[in-house]
């Protein structure tokens, strides 16, 4: 059973459409340190920032550098201030 004391806090950042949308190039929430790529992504985009439902399906999140799998279902480890990146699809001319 995950109790709050297995939380972490880290570090959002949200970089192009994704800052755009929220307003904020950075957050910091308190998650599981221990968690399914699919339910951080769940977590993301469901219940920290849910203006971005709309493309979450187009973004890709990093942790600390290294980019997730969405369709990975093993468990990653996150550290105190672990940075997670929400990385949209780029556009542009």
């Amino acid at each position: 059973m995950i109790t709050e004391k297995d939380n972490v806090e880290i570090r959002l950042l949200l970089f192009g459409k994704a800052r755009d949308i929220v307003g904020l190039e950075m957050l910091k929430e308190g998650i599981p340190r221990i968690i399914t790529v699919k339910d951080l992504y769940t977590i993301i985009f469901e219940k920290i920032c849910p203006p971005l439902l709309s493309i979450k399906n187009s973004c890709i999140l990093a942790v600390d550098h290294k980019y997730l799998n969405i369709c990975n279902e093993e468990e990653i480890v996150l550290n105190e201030n672990s940075e997670i990146a929400i990385i949209p699809p780029i556009s542009g001319g």
